[in-house]
């Protein structure tokens, strides 16, 4: 999972007065890579037939062990420093804590 690139710092514009060796061209267009991470999820359900109608309920529980320093995406900002790439730095998002989920249905 890579996060979403600035593209005005690969353009021609913004390299055109670096040569290759130059540190800040790989610093320009190297494309931060996320960490690997998981979630451990619970989901469960049940239905009865109650009288003719079908009653089901279903229960669930995300991110079970509450894990918080998971980022799932972010971008670079759009501005940017020649000089100080690390000026503007990158936006991320990160995942919610545990969160809970239950419905109950009836069909006829």
């Amino acid at each position: 999972l890579y996060l979403d690139p600035n593209p005005d710092r690969r353009t021609q514009e913004a390299l055109g007065n670096l040569v290759v060796d130059d540190p800040q061209w790989e610093a320009l267009l190297q494309q931060e890579r996320l960490d690997e991470n998981y979630t451990l999820d619970l989901f469960g359900g049940k239905s009865w037939m109650v009288k003719g109608v079908r009653v089901a309920l279903t229960v669930s529980v995300n991110n079970l062990l509450d894990v918080q320093d998971f980022a799932t995406g972010g971008y670079e900002q759009l501005r940017y420093d020649r000089q100080d790439v690390d000026r503007f730095p990158n936006r991320y998002n990160y995942l919610w804590g545990r969160t809970f989920f239950a419905m109950l249905s009836f069909s006829l």
